[in-house]
């Protein structure tokens, strides 16, 4: 996806795969921050329900951004389903699908 003029800040916060993730593989998203500890995340459903939580990994500078980053690792979950959100605090993701045929 090519990203409209503008600046990097205004990209949400948390950064997913916005084609989706394939249940069964790894589901690895971004998290824009400069907090050195730790932070909450939560994977919220279409209807908004809390599925799976966690904590982020701090990874540091981002070598092709040079943004501080967070790792949010939600792998464990394998539910199919549509409009998914990660949250982070107030911060939100775009909409995301877990399926298998995201490229059909």
């Amino acid at each position: 996806m090519r990203q409209k003029e503008g600046k990097a800040s205004d990209l949400p916060a948390v950064l997913v795969n916005q084609t989706g993730y394939f249940p069964g593989l790894a589901k690895v998203a971004t998290y824009r921050s400069s907090a050195r500890e730790p932070q909450g995340w939560a994977l919220k459903d279409g209807s908004g329900h809390e599925v799976l939580t966690g904590k982020t990994v701090v990874h540091g500078p981002d070598a092709a951004s040079g943004d501080s980053v967070h790792l949010i690792d939600f792998s464990a979950w394998n539910k199919t389903g549509s409009g998914y959100i990660l949250t982070v605090g107030n911060e939100s993701s775009h909409p995301f699908d877990i399926r298998p045929d995201l490229y059909k």
